[in-house]
């Protein structure tokens, strides 16, 4: 089932999208038309008590309609928010720690710039920046979808592609083999974020069309 939820993967970021009030805003009618198939909430301002209490809200919208929901980094709030994983940056947590910590039924992703960086054990691995992007300032060299194609062929399970997806672009991206797309300025970002997730989920079928 992993790979079908990577499918429309929505970085919900806190700052990108106003604050955490805002962020509510954006995600409920996403969840309500079925638009986004994985949500991760990204916040790296607010308190471990304040980002607790915003994926508890999340939950309530995403859970019923079993969208799961991680955190950003931070592993050790998984069980205190009722998240349903977590992504890992590279230096963000040994595997065997968090997996450990989380158990068997717990979501772990990692991101990677390159095939070599890959680990056994997690449950999917984000590659990026695909495109140039603003919204990470530590992101390693832009892939291209050129190279990313060659790469999908290289990496073991699942695969999402990230960091410069938008609308024009994401059909192309799919089309490289990769699971699913993970969008954070796309839609975050966009003066109607509705209506933006709509025509990225109309892109994404043209990539299997």
């Amino acid at each position: 089932m992993l790979p079908v939820t990577l499918h429309s993967y929505l970085v919900l970021d806190v700052a990108v999208c106003g604050g955490a009030a805002a962020a509510i805003t954006v995600l409920e009618p996403l969840a309500a038309e079925g638009l986004v198939t994985m949500v991760q909430l990204r916040d790296k301002r607010g308190s471990d008590a304040q980002v607790v209490d915003l994926a508890k809200q999340m939950q309530a919208t995403l859970r019923p309609r079993s969208i799961p929901l991680l955190l950003n980094d931070r592993w050790h709030l998984v069980q205190a928010c009722g998240a349903d994983g977590v992504h890992l940056g590279q230096d963000d947590g040994d595997l065997a720690q968090v997996r450990e910590a989380l158990g068997t039924q717990a979501i772990i992703g990692r991101s990677i710039d390159h095939p070599r960086e890959w680990q056994a054990g997690h449950d999917y691995h984000g590659i990026g920046p695909i495109f140039s992007t603003s919204h990470k300032g530590d992101a390693g060299p832009v892939v291209g979808c050129a190279r990313l194609a060659q790469w999908r062929s290289e990496i073991p399970g699942p695969l999402v592609a990230i960091g410069g997806i938008t609308v024009d672009n994401a059909q192309q991206v799919m089309e490289t083999g990769v699971d699913g797309v993970a969008v954070l300025g796309a839609i975050c970002a966009a003066a109607d974020p509705t209506s933006a997730a709509r025509r990225l989920q109309h892109a994404l079928r043209r990539a299997h069309t």
